[in-house]
């Protein structure tokens, strides 16, 4: 709804290999496409290294778009604005090779009183108002 806040939502699971790989150094990127370029436009990070054994958060647009510390891979929109509606992508990558274990895109459209996410295949997204 415009104008509330709305939280995108995402899970995704990694087969026995993935999960393995994954425990060295991964990189989970939040983007959303640009209309005028066709590319997308990162908007967080989360990053994982166990030499630190530790998660870093890299938030752009905070306090408007930040990343859900307590759940696997969610995206909170504040005071949502006609500008936040588009496609919105999670990339879940290994930081060792850059390869993407896995990906999922959701759709965001944002209406005067209600708003409404279009998800294809597996994609779960939850809007909060």
């Amino acid at each position: 709804m415009k104008g509330q806040d709305v939280s995108l939502a995402w899970q995704y699971s990694l087969d026995a290999d993935e999960e393995l790989k994954s425990q060295i150094q991964y990189v989970i990127f939040w983007k959303k496409l640009n209309q005028s370029t066709l590319n997308y436009d990162k908007i967080g990070t989360k990053t994982f290294s166990s030499l630190s054994e530790e998660l870093t958060y890299a938030e752009p647009q905070t306090p408007q778009i930040v990343i859900d510390r307590s759940d696997q891979a969610t995206l909170h929109i504040k005071d949502v604005r006609r500008d936040d509606e588009g496609t919105y992508k999670i990339e879940f990558t290994l930081k060792t090779d850059g390869s993407v274990l896995t990906e999922q895109r959701v759709n965001l459209t944002v209406l005067g009183k209600l708003s409404s996410v279009h998800q294809p295949g597996d994609v779960r997204s939850t809007i909060v108002c």
